[in-house]
C-alpha cells in the first residue's frame, strides 16, 4: 500500500477529472464499516498527536478509521472524532480523499451535506483540498455559518473580517441545518485564487466572501495548483461533548469549463402501512428525488434486497404511485431508484408494512 495514506498501491491514489462519487458502495477505494467502498483513495495522515479521546490508531493508514464510515441509500455518513488539521493541531481523523493532478486549468471541487449539524463547539464538517494537513483550503458548513479557510505551513491566523487574508466567513443562516447544502470550490491557478459558494436548492450559488471587499482568497505561494494534489471530504465534533455524524450526497472535482453532470438527489420517505384485504395506493411526492440539471429522471421500485416487489404490490413510474391489495400481513423493504441516464443511480428506502386488521 501507499503508508500511511492508504492501503492502496500509491499509482491508485490518483484519479483522472472529471471525477465523481454517488457512494453507491459500489465505487471501490477505502471501506465504510461494511466492507462498502467509498470511492475515496485515501485518507489525510495527520502530522500532529492524535487527540486522546479518539483512541489509538487502529491501522497503518493512521487517519483512517472505517468503523466510523457508513456508506448507505446513495450517502456516505462520517460519525466524527474530535481531531481537526488547524494551525498545527493537525489530528484529523476521516479527511478522505482522491489524489489528482491540479495544474492543469481551472477546476471545481463539490459536494452536498444532507440536514448538516449545527453546534456551538465548532463542530463542522465540508470540503478539503491542499497538499497535506499544514498547508490547504477548507470549506466547511460550521453552526449554520459557511466558511472558507486557509492555511500555509500551520499558519492562519485571522484578522477581523473584511481585511481577513485567510477566511471568508457568512452570517448565521436560518435553518440550513434542515437542507441539504451544496458547496462548490473554484480554483484559478491562472489568477491564483480561489472562491466558494453554497446552495440550499442545488441552482442558484451564493459567493461565501459575498460581504467582502475581495470575494476570494489568493493561494499565492501555497503550491497546491503545480501538480499532484488532494481533495475530500472531513468532519469533526471538535470541542463538542458528542461525536455527531455528517451525512454526504455526492462528491466531485471538474475542469471548470467542462460539462458538469449532477446527480439525482433522494430524499426520505415515510413508511407506509397497507391494512390486509384493503386496497391500498401511495403516490411519492414530486421532490422525493431532485435533479439540479433538470435531467429526466426514470424511477423503479425493488425490495432493498434487489428482489421484485410482491405480487400483490405494483408501481407505476409515470405517476410515482404504488398500489395494490395485500393479502396477508407482512412488512416490506422497498428500495426507488432513480437515475438520470448520466450518473450511477441514486436510492431512497422506506417500509410498506401489510398489517393485520
Amino acid at each position: 500500500g501507499c503508508l500511511p495514506l492508504s492501503f492502496l498501491p500509491c499509482a491508485q491514489l490518483t484519479v483522472a477529472l472529471p471525477f465523481a462519487l454517488t457512494f453507491s458502495g459500489t465505487e471501490n477505494g477505502l471501506a465504510d464499516k461494511d466492507g462498502k467502498g467509498t470511492g475515496f483513495t485515501m485518507a489525510d495522515a495527520y502530522s500532529g498527536n492524535r487527540v486522546t479521546l479518539d483512541g489509538p490508531a487502529t491501522s497503518a493508514v493512521r487517519g483512517y478509521e472505517p468503523s466510523r464510515l457508513t456508506v448507505a441509500s446513495g450517502k456516505l455518513g462520517i460519525l466524527t472524532n474530535k481531531g481537526i488539521s488547524i494551525t498545527g493541531i493537525n489530528n484529523q481523523i476521516n479527511a478522505l480523499g482522491v489524489g489528482f493532478d491540479a495544474s492543469q486549468g481551472s477546476f471545481t471541487i463539490e459536494t452536498a451535506l444532507v440536514n448538516p449539524y449545527k453546534g456551538t463547539n465548532d463542530e463542522q464538517a465540508g470540503i478539503w483540498y491542499g497538499l497535506n494537513d499544514k498547508t490547504f483550503l477548507r470549506l466547511a458548513i460550521n453552526n449554520n455559518r459557511v466558511v472558507l479557510r486557509r492555511e500555509i505551513n500551520d499558519a492562519s491566523p485571522l484578522a477581523s473580517d473584511l481585511i481577513d487574508v485567510n477566511r471568508r466567513n457568512t452570517a448565521s443562516i436560518s435553518g440550513l441545518d434542515k437542507k441539504t447544502v451544496r458547496l462548490r470550490m473554484l480554483v484559478n491557478p491562472a489568477t491564483a485564487t480561489v472562491e466558494a459558494f453554497y446552495s440550499v436548492d442545488g441552482t442558484n450559488f451564493i459567493n461565501v466572501g459575498e460581504a467582502y471587499p475581495v470575494k476570494g482568497l489568493s493561494i499565492e505561494g501555497m503550491g497546491i495548483t503545480t501538480g499532484q494534489a488532494y481533495a475530500g471530504v472531513f468532519g469533526t465534533y471538535r470541542n463538542g461533548a458528542t461525536a455527531v455524524t455528517y451525512t454526504f450526497d455526492d462528491f466531485s472535482i471538474s475542469p471548470q469549463g467542462a460539462v458538469i453532470n449532477h446527480p439525482p438527489v433522494a430524499s426520505l420517505v415515510a413508511s407506509q402501512d397497507a391494512p390486509v384485504g384493503t386496497a391500498f395506493r401511495f403516490t411519492l411526492a414530486d421532490t422525493t428525488f431532485r435533479d439540479a440539471d433538470q435531467d429526466v429522471l426514470t424511477l423503479s421500485a425493488s425490495l432493498t434486497d434487489g428482489s421484485a416487489l410482491p405480487s400483490w404490490l405494483s408501481f407505476d413510474a409515470a405517476s410515482r404511485t404504488f398500489s395494490g391489495t395485500p393479502l396477508s400481513a407482512a412488512v416490506y423493504p422497498v428500495r426507488l431508484t432513480a437515475t438520470d441516464g448520466k450518473s450511477p443511480a441514486v436510492s431512497t428506502e422506506f417500509t410498506i408494512t401489510a398489517s393485520a386488521v
